[in-house]
């Protein structure tokens, strides 16, 4: 299309002016639709922004939910996981009597209808500690009944018979000879027929951390005596073991033996703060 001229008379002026209808009509038209077109770019812009920001923060979201926070990690890495008792956290023992006549430990009371120990004789013990910690050291009471109503029971603590001598090698004993330690029982002062220089205490899979103190009281027997033994552990489990004296009449005098016992007397263990085991004689198991 060829380009007319477009004229018009500015006021008050008669004079006219005169220009191409091109190059004036169509300036308009194109800036509308530019500015038409920058119009729609901004809103097509905000409505992606619009979107695009809330599917971020619906991401965000979801993260937080799956994602555990700092803190609960640490507390989580910070908290170990529980694993099994270590074995010396459970360290047990057991207090068992020799039965002469079944040949075999007893973890009871020792009773018979047909008594084999006789008085003057020796009742054999053993402590046995399972799960011991090597190296530490352990405290070991003996508390023995040395008389009951006016009788005499087990007079002082003695060694091992040359009778029992079996009973290291049956179960739950140590299961060998000879022992690996040995120390001399202590006098009680107040007895006269207990100088026996054979009285030891015999050890396996440890040693005696030091002299055992006691009998205590020192005094004549009312009711009980105790002795304290002190052990280093060498190994996981420990055997410590002894004989009881069955007092008797020749020494007490007449009907003051143990076999006049009308109620059970016996002897009681202790290994640290463990609870105590007592094991009994019952009566009728003693004969003069």
């Amino acid at each position: 299309m060829g380009k007319r001229p477009f004229g018009h008379r500015r006021f008050p002026s008669d004079q006219w002016e005169w220009a191409w209808q091109g190059r004036r009509g169509r300036k308009p038209w194109r800036l509308l639709m530019v500015a038409s077109a920058l119009g729609a770019a901004a809103i097509l812009l905000a409505v992606a922004l619009f979107f695009i920001l809330g599917n971020d923060d619906n991401d965000t979201g979801q993260t937080a939910k799956l994602t555990p926070s700092p803190t609960s990690s640490i507390s989580a890495s910070a908290t170990p996981t529980p694993t099994s008792t270590p074995p010396f956290d459970r360290t047990v023992f057991r207090l068992a009597i020799w039965s002469r006549e079944e040949s075999r430990w007893l973890l009871e009371d020792l009773s018979s209808q047909t008594p084999v120990y006789r008085e003057g004789e020796s009742i054999l013990f053993l402590i046995r500690i399972d799960n011991a910690n090597p190296g530490a050291i352990y405290r070991i009471g003996l508390t023995y009944r040395c008389q009951t109503e006016g009788v005499a029971a087990f007079d002082f603590l003695t060694r091992v018979s040359n009778t029992d001598a079996e009973a290291a090698l049956s179960d739950p004993g140590p299961g060998r000879l000879p022992s690996d330690s040995t120390i001399p029982i202590p006098d009680d002062p107040s007895l006269e027929f207990d100088k026996d220089a054979e009285r030891r205490f015999q050890l396996w899979g440890a040693t005696f951390h030091q002299s055992p103190q006691g009998p205590l009281p020192p005094a004549p027997c009312q009711d009980e005596k105790l002795i304290i033994l002190n052990l280093s552990a060498h190994n996981e489990s420990v055997f410590l073991m002894w004989g009881a004296h069955i007092a008797s009449s020749r020494d007490w005098g007449e009907g003051r033996g143990a076999s006049e016992q009308k109620t059970r007397f016996g002897l009681e263990g202790t290994v640290d703060e463990l609870p105590a085991q007592e094991i009994n004689v019952l009566p009728g198991a003693i004969t003069p």
